[in-house]
C-alpha cells in the first residue's frame, strides 16, 4: 500500500510540473505573438526600418506593459500619436517616444520612464480608458496641452485595436497568468 501512494504521489507531481510547463511554453508564446504585433505595428505606422532595433523595443513594450498591468494598445496608441513611435520632433531628438520633455540616453529608457509616469502619475485610481476621456495626472495637470488630445488617442486606439490582435493576445496572457 505504501508504494502505491508514493507512485500516485509521483504521478500527481508529474502531473503538476506537466501541467505548469505547458502553462509557461503558451504564456512565453503569447509573448512571442504580443512582441510580433507590436513589431508588425511600429514597423507599419513609422519611419524605421532596422528590424533589430525594432524588435528590441517591441519585446520591452510587451515586458514592460505586461509587468505593470498596462494596455498594449493604450501605449502603442500614445507612441504613435506624439512621435510615430520616434520618427519625429523630440521622438528623433531626446528619444522620447511618447512626446515627454526629457532627454533619454536610449529608448528602452524611455520606455521606463514613460511606464513609471504612468503608473505613479497617472493611473492611479484610474483606468487607460478613464485617461482617454480625460488625461490628467492626479494632481489634475494635462499630459498635453492639446485640448483635443483624448479624441486623438482615443483614434489610435482604435486604430491599434482595429489592425492587431494585440488586445486579444493580451487578455489571453492576463487570463492564464491570473490562474496561475
Amino acid at each position: 500500500v505504501c508504494c502505491i501512494k508514493n507512485t500516485n504521489h509521483e504521478a500527481l507531481i508529474d502531473s503538476i510540473s506537466k501541467k505548469e510547463n505547458l502553462e509557461e511554453n503558451l504564456k512565453n508564446d503569447l509573448k512571442k505573438d504580443l512582441t510580433e504585433e507590436v513589431r508588425t505595428y511600429i514597423l507599419d505606422n513609422s519611419k524605421h526600418t532596422d528590424l533589430l532595433f525594432v524588435t528590441e523595443i517591441s519585446e520591452h513594450i510587451v515586458n514592460r506593459a505586461l509587468d505593470n498591468h498596462i494596455d498594449i494598445c493604450f501605449i502603442l496608441a500614445q507612441g504613435h500619436l506624439e512621435t510615430a513611435f520616434g520618427s519625429y520632433g523630440i521622438g528623433e531628438s531626446k528619444k522620447s517616444i511618447f512626446g515627454v520633455y526629457k532627454h533619454h540616453r536610449n529608448y528602452k529608457e524611455c520606455i521606463n520612464y514613460y511606464i513609471c509616469l504612468l503608473r505613479s502619475s497617472y493611473l492611479v485610481n484610474k483606468t487607460e480608458k478613464q485617461l482617454m476621456n480625460n488625461y490628467v495626472n492626479k494632481n489634475g495637470y494635462r499630459y498635453a496641452e492639446d485640448k483635443k488630445y483624448e479624441y486623438k488617442l482615443k483614434n489610435y486606439y482604435r486604430k491599434v485595436n482595429k489592425s492587431t490582435s494585440i488586445s486579444d493576445l493580451q487578455h489571453k496572457y492576463t487570463n492564464l497568468n491570473n490562474e496561475v
